[in-house]
C-alpha cells in the first residue's frame, strides 16, 4: 500500500514538474554513472503500476469530452539519471536526473502478459527515449523489448 501512496504522490506532483524540466535540466552536467539513451539493453527494475490520464482533444482541459488513456508505469527501485546525447536537439532528448517513475512503451510485449503483472515487481529491458508527445507521461520512457516478473 505504501508503494501505491508514494506513486500517487509522485504522479500528482509530476504534472507541474514536466513544464519546468527543460529549464532545469539543461544547466547541470550529468554524472558519468548516468544511463544512456542510445543503449539498447537497459534493464530497469521496480513495481508495475497503471494510471489513466485525460487524452485528446483537451488533455484535461475539457474532461467531459476528453478521451481516457492508460499508461504502464514502472515505479523504480532506485532513482536513475539519463545523460543527454551529443546532439540533444537533433536527437530530441535531454539530461534527466532523479527519475523514479518511467513510462513503459510496451508495444513489443503481449498486452495479456503485461496486464497479469500489474502491481508486481519486475525487470523491463529496452531502450530509453525522451518524452516527445502529449501521450508520454514521464520525462523518460522505456521502449520495452523484454519483461520478467520477480
Amino acid at each position: 500500500m505504501k508503494t501505491h501512496c508514494l506513486a500517487a504522490a509522485y504522479l500528482t506532483l509530476f504534472a507541474g514538474a514536466v513544464a519546468a524540466a527543460p529549464v532545469i535540466s539543461g544547466a547541470v552536467e550529468p554524472p558519468s554513472a548516468c544511463l544512456q539513451y542510445d543503449s539498447k539493453s537497459i534493464k530497469l527494475s521496480g513495481t508495475l503500476l497503471t494510471r489513466t490520464y485525460y487524452g485528446p482533444p483537451g488533455y484535461g482541459e475539457s474532461p467531459a469530452q476528453d478521451a481516457r488513456e492508460g499508461a504502464w508505469l514502472l515505479l523504480l527501485d532506485a532513482p536513475i539519471c539519463v545523460a543527454a546525447s551529443a546532439q540533444p536537439e537533433k536527437d530530441n532528448n535531454s539530461f534527466e536526473r532523479d527519475q523514479i517513475v518511467v513510462q513503459l512503451a510496451a508495444v513489443h510485449i503481449d498486452p495479456k502478459k503485461i496486464r497479469t503483472m500489474q502491481g508486481q515487481r519486475l525487470t523491463a529491458t529496452g531502450q530509453l527515449f525522451h518524452a516527445m508527445t502529449g501521450h508520454h507521461r514521464t520525462p523518460v520512457l522505456l521502449d520495452v523489448y523484454g519483461i520478467d516478473a520477480h
